[in-house]
């Protein structure tokens, strides 16, 4: 029962630390050509300063965004009974990224000790996204899950439509592409009406995909922390990269007011179903305006 069990868990803690894993994955750092040194060194300016950008603004008409600075979410891990971990999602600073305004979002997950004894996970991700438009700037993620172990990085540079990796490989993007981390809190700004599909360009760790987002219906549920409380239930459809890929059903409940928290997210396998629920929320310190940011923004 414990081997069968431990893939199923590490499943889900990789899944969670990737933020939601719906295929959102991506990686990368050089920017137009930069040395290891310059992509380190946020002040060299890359490519973007050489080509005009479309306009961002148009398309994102929340003027108050759903978070900000300071807020997180931790997330406890089980399949039915069992407690496999926890993981963390948090805002924890704003940015200047290349001379763009970025929140910095970090990701952790570990496995509680009784799965630490067979199989320890401490994983984590970091996303810059673009506190504008809510594209993505940079991603990295770094996986320690037993003896597997696995670092990624991309830098996005959005004018010259490349994802550079330190590798010296190019990916060319589409301007507006998102990572794992900036699909999820993009998807929070939607209008999650029952029925409605969202398609987000997505970069995995190694090539772009469409991730398809079905907002499914309204659910009320319960949970330790906020109560009972009125839900939309999220259906991403999973790009090739994804670990649970398009052949099992992963859901995700926001909350249906204005924050969009995630309550809770459910992924079947083929016995039983791999949950997240959230045991703990703190709210942002900064909400974001983005009126105030487009008064001075340079695209």
């Amino acid at each position: 029962m414990i081997p069968c069990l431990h893939r199923t868990e590490r499943r889900l803690l990789r899944f969670v630390v990737g933020i939601l894993l719906w295929g959102w994955m991506a990686t990368g750092l050089f920017a137009g050509g930069a040395t290891a040194a310059q992509a380190a060194d946020p002040t060299t300016d890359p490519t973007e300063s050489s080509v005009e950008a479309p306009d961002t603004t148009a398309w994102l008409e929340v003027a108050v965004l759903p978070f900000g600075v300071g807020e997180s979410f931790t997330f406890t891990i089980g399949y039915g009974m069992v407690k496999a971990g926890e993981a963390r999602i948090a805002i924890e600073d704003s940015l200047t990224y290349f001379g763009q305004n970025v929140l910095e979002v970090v990701t952790r997950a570990r496995s509680n000790r009784f799965f630490d004894a067979f199989f320890r996970v401490r994983d984590q991700a970091v996303s810059y996204i673009d506190a504008d438009s809510l594209f993505s700037r940079y991603y990295a993620k770094h996986l320690r899950e037993g003896g597997y172990q696995r670092d990624v990085e991309i830098h996005f540079d959005h004018l010259a439509r490349i994802a550079y990796f330190p590798s010296g490989k190019e990916n060319v993007i589409p301007f507006g592409v998102h990572d794992v981390l900036s699909a999820f809190f993009r998807v929070r700004t939607l209008d999650l009406t029952a029925g409605s599909e969202y398609s987000l360009p997505t970069h995995g760790d190694k090539r772009m995909y469409d991730l398809r987002v079905l907002v499914r219906q309204r659910e009320r549920v319960k949970n330790k922390v906020l109560g009972e409380v009125d839900c939309v239930v999220v259906q991403p459809i999973l790009g090739d990269e994804g670990l649970f890929q398009s052949s099992g059903e992963l859901l995700v409940w926001f909350t249906d007011d204005d924050r969009r928290i995630p309550v809770r997210l459910r992924a079947k396998v083929p016995v039983g179903a791999i949950e997240a629920n959230l045991s703990a929320y703190h709210p942002p310190t900064r909400p974001l305006d983005r009126r105030r940011l487009q008064k001075g923004a340079a695209h």
